[in-house]
């Protein structure tokens, strides 16, 4: 399958998305949860893991080295490639919204 081709579009959207929402919730629960573990609450657990998010550096290594060693393909390639881009713009938002929600507690509970 070529991703870059138009006529696979229709069966490569579905992998990628998928690809993309498991690497999400990857790093969001990898992050949170070490956070968590380490003494910080749920909100700010939370915050950790979000910020963690877009760290693609690695990523982007580690899809570039795959594709090019025959590892993995291309469908797999673009999948990362949408993790990456998705993560890195959605951060900002995300992160924003959830350290709002955590004020709002801590000005709740005082």
């Amino acid at each position: 399958m070529n991703p870059w081709e138009i006529s696979n579009i229709g069966e490569l959207i579905p992998f990628a998305l998928g690809i993309t929402v498991l690497g999400l919730l990857g790093k969001i629960l990898g992050c949170g949860v070490a956070a968590r573990l380490t003494g910080l609450n749920w909100y700010e657990s939370l915050i950790v893991g979000l910020g963690m998010m877009p760290r693609a550096g690695v990523d982007i290594v580690i899809a570039v080295t795959g594709l090019t060693l025959g590892l993995i393909d291309q469908a797999i390639y673009m999948g990362a490639l949408m993790l990456i881009y998705v993560s890195s713009i959605i951060t900002p938002v995300t992160v924003q919204y959830a350290y709002k929600l955590y004020q709002n507690k801590e000005k709740s509970s005082n």
